[in-house]
């Protein structure tokens, strides 16, 4: 799928053509990185962690949560949520749409919207997020598998 990118030279603006394609494997191990990442900002922040508490009490369930609440609670953990974890996340939309992160960053937000929808449409992520699940579990079943017939050899020979 193609999207364009405005390239800003000096004084003028080129717009290019950029194609989104099907995430390879390069691309699909930078990105499981990048997320794991994310994981990590997310789990080693003290702040983020209360407040995550907080949302989880049946108290803050039974009332409504207003974005002025959300808002209040985030501001202690503001570095994670608002710097560190956005800049990731472009990070990742670089990696999955090819663009470089420093182009990806110079586009009108509109435009950075239809980069993201173009990754998301090519790629299926649902789909290949299924996929890898299936993969990984046949995996498991099949070392599970090896490790029980070395146990029963084992136990035969001795």
């Amino acid at each position: 799928m193609k999207v364009n990118l405005k390239i800003k030279e000096g004084s003028t603006v080129q717009t290019e053509q950029h194609e989104v394609e099907p995430l390879n494997l390069f691309q699909f191990k930078d990105a499981l990185k990048v997320i794991k990442e994310i994981i990590d900002l997310a789990q080693n922040d003290e702040s983020l962690k209360g407040i995550l508490a907080e949302l989880s009490t049946e108290e803050i369930q039974d009332t409504e949560v207003t974005p002025e609440f959300i808002i209040t609670r985030l501001s202690g953990a503001f570095e994670v949520v608002l710097i560190n974890i956005p800049d990731k996340a472009f990070e990742l939309l670089s990696i999955l749409s090819g663009v470089k992160k420093d182009t990806l960053m110079s586009q009108p937000a509109e435009d950075a919207f239809d980069i993201y929808d173009a990754v998301i449409e090519v790629n299926n992520i649902e789909k290949l997020w299924k996929r890898a699940k299936k993969s990984f579990s046949a995996t498991k079943s099949a070392m599970s598998f090896i490790t029980k017939a070395k146990k029963a050899t084992g136990q035969a020979q001795a």
